[in-house]
């Protein structure tokens, strides 16, 4: 009876290892893109009117929203505007925007481009419009790299990341044009991630 059970336990170790080697995904990836998706999801403003996601990948969360118009810019993926973030931000008209979103994008950026992508946000957005942002929380840096050793997240999630504190960020959206009392900055996924809402 004790060699059928290790047989078995080894059985399922065995499967639990090549399925997590196998598969297309990192297993919490989902998870965490669900949570973050959510968040902005809540968040959105009432004025359906066009919608910018920067860094928006394979579109999935432009799939998901109700606006007239969306544009998705991200320079590894042919879409309304295949470019390098700043380009397709400026190509946005001036004032037109309800919504720009950076969903687990902005971390991407070094601190200066980080700066200039957030002004180029500010000047998108109509009054009273929303820019929307998650990025993962500096504390969770060695968290993340963990996760990506056990691969329950992928490398890429957590490649060339550039952690900025709650004060880099709110000087950021200051100096971008955002009025500190219209900036709002929340931990999420258990203080792994942070919500940024701030309106024009």
């Amino acid at each position: 009876m004790d060699i059928l059970f290790a047989a078995v336990v080894a059985l399922c170790i065995a499967l639990i290892i090549y399925i997590l080697i196998s598969r297309d995904e990192e297993l919490l990836e989902p998870v965490f893109r669900k949570w973050r998706t959510d968040k902005v999801l809540m968040n959105l403003p009432k004025d359906r009117g066009e919608i910018v996601d920067v860094g928006c990948g394979n579109l999935s969360f432009l799939r998901k929203v109700d606006f007239r118009k969306r544009i998705g810019i991200d320079s590894d993926v042919p879409l309304v505007y295949d470019m390098d973030a700043l380009e397709g931000l400026r190509k946005v008209g001036s004032s037109s925007a309800q919504c720009v979103t950076f969903i687990a994008s902005l971390e991407h950026f070094e601190a200066e481009k980080a700066k200039i992508l957030l002004r180029e946000a500010y000047k998108a957005l109509s009054k009273g419009g929303k820019l929307i942002i998650t990025i993962p929380s500096p504390s969770s840096e060695w968290i993340l790299d963990f996760l990506c050793a056990l691969r329950l997240v992928s490398k890429e999630m957590i490649e060339q990341h550039h952690y900025h504190s709650k004060e880099q960020l709110h000087s950021f959206l200051s100096r971008a044009g955002f009025s500190k009392n219209k900036i709002s900055v929340k931990k999420f996924e258990l203080g792994l991630n942070t919500l940024i809402v701030c309106e024009k």
